[in-house]
């Protein structure tokens, strides 16, 4: 994935936070744990792009994406797709292939806990990330308008 692709999908978490008015329950506590999932993405995003590499930043923020990514599957083992849900049936339907995606974005944030101090690599790094939150969105979220 380029970084401008990843970028511009970091740029769609505050639009989402719009949408997401409404929600209660494990729906909202589903979309909180994505909102969380975005500010630290977009930590990291914003070092790959600057070159500036804050290792601590970088190690807190892979802390929160491996705890959420452990998150996922339990706030989304209960099938609710109430409105304003954006998740898809696919993923109860293809549970396995779920809960491997975010066993894959937990694999990828390992790269943050000890940082490349090399700003290619660093940009590498987030760029896996970045593809494998796209690639579970893609095939797991209603299509963003």
């Amino acid at each position: 994935m380029s970084l401008t692709r990843t970028a511009c999908l970091l740029a769609l978490f505050p639009i989402a936070a719009v949408a997401h008015q409404g929600a209660d329950g494990v729906v909202k506590e589903r979309m909180e744990l994505m909102k969380e999932v975005g500010q630290a993405t977009r930590r990291l995003g914003e070092m790959a792009k600057s070159g500036e590499i804050r290792p601590e930043d970088a190690s807190e923020a892979a802390d929160r994406l491996h705890a959420a990514a452990e998150t996922i599957p339990v706030v989304f083992n209960d099938r609710n797709l109430e409105a304003p849900s954006e998740a898809l049936s696919d993923i109860w339907e293809d549970w396995s292939d779920f809960t491997e995606m975010a066993a894959q974005m937990a694999d990828a944030t390992a790269k943050f806990r000890d940082p490349p101090d090399d700003a290619a690599a660093f940009r590498s790094a987030v760029a896996e990330l970045g593809e494998s939150c796209a690639s579970c969105h893609e095939r797991f979220r209603l299509a963003q308008e």
